[in-house]
């Protein structure tokens, strides 16, 4: 596998085309859906820009029946579109097409990201805190005040669970969150709405996954809520 470090971003308006400098290699997105305006591809290819980041290095090259195909491995972002498509190489230029599906994702969270511009604009600082906490110094009550559990996680959950928890988080990479990660849920206290956070995270490039935030009461937590027993 080749690992790529993501360096900078170039955003070439052509049509129908936005490049990545990655490296000494530019990525250049092609869309399946031509109709998109420049300012709407510059949406998506910001998204875009976002999610490779932390997805680079856990991708991969595959050949099959003569193409070649460069994965990315978001598998475990709670979306079933996929970065996934033939690309095609020309010198230190290799093409990824971007489908219709996903740039139609991107581009109906935008409302969303209006509606919800005051949750969205802390959670960076959220997950600064998670990264920067002394644990050992917190009590139980700041320790729990963390998290926001189910009635039945509550009686299973101990503050000391909650405090290792925490200190795991400590090790871990916290990426931008690009738009296509917030998801607007009927899943939390009283069947209410909900708006959700899936924060990409890995651990000294070995495992990616996300951390899985609600909004609730005007501020973020961690929650495990769509997994009650």
């Amino acid at each position: 596998m080749k690992i790529i470090t993501l360096l900078t971003c170039i955003f070439v308006f052509s049509i129908n085309a936005v490049a990545l400098n990655i490296g000494t290699t530019n990525i250049v997105f092609t869309y399946e859906d031509t109709s998109l305006t420049i300012e709407q591809q510059a949406i998506v290819s910001n998204c875009v820009d976002t999610l490779l980041e932390p997805a680079l290095p856990f991708s991969f090259f595959s050949h099959f029946r003569e193409k070649t195909y460069l994965k990315f491995i978001v598998h475990d972002y709670p979306f079933k579109l996929r970065m996934y498509g033939a690309v095609n190489f020309s010198e230190n230029t290799m093409t990824l097409p971007i489908t219709k599906e996903f740039s139609t994702e991107i581009l109906s969270k935008i409302r969303l990201q209006s509606e919800y511009s005051n949750a969205i604009s802390q959670l960076p600082e959220f997950c600064a805190r998670l990264k920067t906490q002394n644990v050992s110094q917190l009590s139980d009550t700041e320790v729990d005040g963390f998290f926001l559990l189910t009635e039945s996680q509550k009686k299973i959950t101990t503050s000391s669970m909650n405090r290792i928890y925490l200190n795991n988080l400590n090790d871990q990479v916290f990426y931008e969150v690009p738009i296509v990660c917030f998801r607007k849920e009927n899943v939390g206290p009283n069947n209410g709405s909900y708006l959700w956070a899936y924060v990409p995270n890995s651990c000294g490039r070995i495992t990616f996954h996300h951390l899985e935030l609600i909004y609730y009461n005007n501020r973020w937590y961690i929650s495990d809520w769509h997994h009650d027993f």
